[in-house]
């Protein structure tokens, strides 16, 4: 796609987000964006949870993630900075996931460790 935060996991790689209901659960979908309140989210306005939780981004910053999931803002004359990494999980199958009503997934077992691993591709979408 060209767009800086469409993101595509590569293998079985998932990114977790902030469920409306406040759990962590797991999504394929790499289309990102930032709220009006600041915080990386999904396009339908979940946010993206990094290594600490929700991400926060500097006003008026471009961003660019690296194949690691780190997040860098660049703010105007400033030097780029890395303000997260997304939470790159690899479930042990498929079938360790299970879908919610909204689409989402979600470990039977809690929250799922973050893979150091795992990778993405920038400016793409699976």
């Amino acid at each position: 796609t060209g767009r800086n935060l469409d993101v595509a996991m590569q293998g079985k790689a998932w990114l977790a987000v902030q469920a409306n209901d406040g759990t962590e659960a797991y999504t394929r979908a790499g289309s990102l964006d930032v709220s009006g309140e600041g915080l990386l989210v999904m396009r339908n306005g979940m946010p993206v949870l990094g290594d600490g939780g929700p991400i926060n981004v500097p006003p008026n910053s471009q961003l660019s993630i690296g194949s690691d999931g780190t997040v860098t803002a660049k703010a105007a004359n400033q030097r780029p900075t890395t303000i997260g990494r997304l939470k790159l999980v690899t479930p042990e199958t498929a079938q360790a996931l299970s879908r919610g009503d909204d689409g989402l997934f979600r470990a039977p077992n809690g929250d799922l460790p973050v893979d150091p691993t795992a990778r993405l591709q920038d400016g793409a979408l699976e």
